[in-house]
C-alpha cells in the first residue's frame, strides 16, 4: 500500500498544534501504513515564529499562562511545561512571548521524537510554497519558492498572520515599520523626534511599551485609530463563567445583531442590557482622556466590577463562532465596521501591570491617543503627514500596529494569489477565504468543500470570526487532525 503524505504549510502555533494532536491520533488509534509528513516553513525558527522570537522582557502575553496551549483540551498545558520541564514553583501569570515560543519548540521536538518512535518520517523543509494545485485524482500538487514540487494526499495550511493590510502605500519609505515585530529596535528610532503608533489595540500597546522600554525613544508619542479606544483591563482574578455549549444555541439562524446580543445576555444570566455595553465602550470613553479611560478600567478591574462583562464575553469562546455562523453575512459585515472595535476592546482586554505600566508612561512622558484617523501621507526624507478629524501633525517615525491583514485579496502573499487567480479558493467579505465549518475545507465556486485541503488561522475569520486566537487554532487542529486521521 502507497504511503500518503501530509504536508502542512506554514509552521508555528496553529502547524505544531495541528502535528502534535495528529500524532496523538496516530498514536492512539489503528494505522496500518503510518504516513510521511511534510512541513514547509519560510520562517527560520521552527514552531516559533515571529511572534514568539524576541526576546525583550517587554513582549508579554496578554492572555494568562493557564489559557495558553496547543491542546483545546488541556488549557493548562503551559503552566505545566514552565512547571515539568523548566522547574519554575512560580509560574508568572503574563509570561513573556519568548518563553511561550520555547514551549512551542519543545512541542516540536518532541513531536519528532514520538514520530520516529511511531516510524514516521517528518521532512522540514525551510522554503515559501507559492502553489497548491487541486489534481483530478484527488491529491495535489506543491510548489515551492524553489522551484521544487511534490504529490501529496493532504495539504493543511496554517499560514500564520499576514502583514497589515492598511497603509501598504508607505512600504519602504524611510521611517515607515509596516510590521513591526522584529523589525522595532533601537537603530530603527535613533534620531526620531516625534513617533505614530497606527492602532490603539493590544498590538498597539505592545509597540508602545517596546519603543519606550526596549529602545529607549524619549520624544513625543501618539496612538492614532477611527475610534481611539484603548483596551480595558482583566480582572485579576476571573471566576469560573458558565460556557455557552452547542446545545445552547438557538436552533436556527439569527437574523441581527440585536437579536444575537439579547440572546447571550439571556442565556449566560447577566444582568447587563445593551444600553450597558454601549455606555461603556465607545459613550463611556468618548470625553475621557486616555489616562482617566485606563485608570477607570483599573479601577473596574481590581474592585471585580469587570466581572460583569469580562464574563459574559469569556463565555462566548467557544460558543461564539457557532453563533456567527448562524447570522447572515450582511449582519456580520456590520458588526465588523460599526461594533468590532468595541466588541475587541473588551473581549481581548490588557493585563493589570500591562495597564499600570501604560498609566505611568501616560504620567511620564508626551504620549498621547486620537481618535479619527484620516490620512497618513509621506512628505518624503523621512517625514510624515498625519491627519486626524481634529489636528494635524507631522512625524518622523510611523509604526503600523493595526493588527494583521484579512482580506486575501490585498494580500502581495504569492500562494494567496495563485489561489485566487486559479479560483481554488473564494474570499469572503469577512476576511479570509470560505472554509468548511466542520474540518476547514477550502470551499469551491459552489461553496463545495475541497477534500483534503484545509486551511486554518486568521484567514478563516469571515467563518469563525476569533480565526487568531490559539484557543480556536487550537480547536481548528483538533478537528482537521480527527478528520485526516480517520481517512488514513
Amino acid at each position: 500500500m502507497k504511503q500518503k503524505t501530509i504536508c502542512i504549510i506554514g509552521f508555528g502555533a496553529t502547524g505544531i498544534s495541528f502535528l502534535r494532536q495528529l500524532l496523538e491520533e496516530i498514536k492512539n488509534g489503528e494505522v496500518k501504513n503510518p504516513p510521511r509528513i511534510v512541513i514547509y516553513n519560510s520562517n527560520k525558527n521552527p514552531a516559533r515564529g515571529l511572534a514568539y522570537s524576541n526576546k525583550s522582557p517587554h513582549y508579554r502575553l496578554n492572555m494568562r499562562s493557564s489559557t495558553m496551549s496547543i491542546w483545546p483540551e488541556n488549557p493548562m498545558d503551559f503552566v505545566d511545561y514552565l512547571k515539568k520541564v523548566r522547574g519554575m514553583e512560580d509560574v508568572p501569570e503574563y509570561a513573556s512571548r519568548y518563553l511561550f515560543g520555547d514551549y512551542l519548540e519543545h512541542a516540536w521536538k518532541v513531536a519528532q521524537e514520538l514520530a520516529k518512535e511511531m516510524k514516521i518520517p517528518i521532512e522540514y523543509n525551510e522554503e515559501k510554497i507559492e502553489t497548491v494545485t487541486p489534481n483530478k485524482d484527488g491529491t495535489f500538487t506543491i510548489g515551492s519558492s524553489e522551484e521544487e514540487s511534490i504529490n501529496v494526499e493532504y495539504a493543511v495550511m496554517c499560514l500564520g498572520n499576514l502583514p497589515p493590510e492598511t497603509y501598504r502605500e508607505l512600504r519602504g519609505e524611510e521611517g515607515y515599520l509596516h510590521n513591526f515585530y522584529g523589525k522595532l529596535k533601537a537603530a530603527a528610532v535613533e534620531g526620531k523626534t516625534k513617533a505614530v503608533i497606527l492602532g490603539c489595540s493590544l498590538s498597539a500597546v505592545d509597540a508602545l511599551l517596546h519603543l519606550v522600554k526596549e529602545c529607549k525613544f524619549e520624544g513625543e508619542v501618539t496612538l492614532v485609530s477611527r475610534k481611539g479606544i484603548l483596551p480595558s483591563v482583566q480582572v485579576p482574578k476571573m471566576p469560573a463563567v458558565k460556557n455557552i455549549t452547542p446545545e445552547e444555541l438557538p436552533p436556527g439562524n439569527l437574523e441581527s445583531l440585536e437579536e444575537f446580543a439579547l440572546f447571550v445576555l439571556k442565556n449566560i444570566g447577566s444582568k447587563l442590557t445593551i444600553k450597558d455595553l454601549i455606555e461603556w465602550s465607545e459613550n463611556g470613553n468618548r470625553n475621557k482622556s486616555a489616562i482617566e479611560q485606563i485608570r477607570t478600567s483599573i479601577k473596574l478591574a481590581e474592585t471585580n466590577k469587570a466581572f460583569a462583562w469580562q464574563a459574559p464575553l469569556l463565555a462566548l469562546s467557544r460558543g461564539m463562532p457557532l453563533l456567527w455562523q448562524k447570522l447572515p453575512i450582511r449582519e456580520r459585515e456590520r458588526f465588523l465596521w460599526n461594533f468590532n472595535t468595541q466588541w475587541a476592546a473588551f473581549r481581548f482586554s490588557m493585563p493589570l501591570p500591562t495597564a499600570k505600566k501604560l498609566v505611568d508612561l501616560l504620567e511620564s512622558q508626551n504620549i498621547t491617543i486620537s481618535s479619527g484617523v484620516e490620512s497618513v501621507v509621506s512628505r518624503g526624507e523621512g517625514k510624515f503627514e498625519v491627519k486626524t478629524k481634529d489636528a494635524e501633525f507631522e512625524a518622523d517615525l510611523v509604526i503600523n500596529a493595526t493588527g494583521s491583514g484579512l482580506d486575501a485579496q490585498k494580500s502581495n502573499d504569492p500562494l494567496l494569489r495563485f489561489l485566487l487567480e486559479q479560483k481554488i479558493g473564494h474570499p469572503h467579505s469577512c476576511g479570509g477565504f470560505w472554509v468548511s465549518e466542520d474540518t476547514c475545507e477550502i470551499l469551491d465556486e459552489n461553496r463545495k468543500p475541497i477534500e483534503n485541503l484545509h486551511l486554518m488561522g486568521s484567514l478563516t475569520r469571515g467563518v469563525f470570526l476569533y480565526a487568531n486566537a490559539l484557543e480556536m487554532n487550537a480547536l481548528q487542529a483538533q478537528e482537521v487532525s480527527k478528520s485526516i486521521f480517520s481517512k488514513l
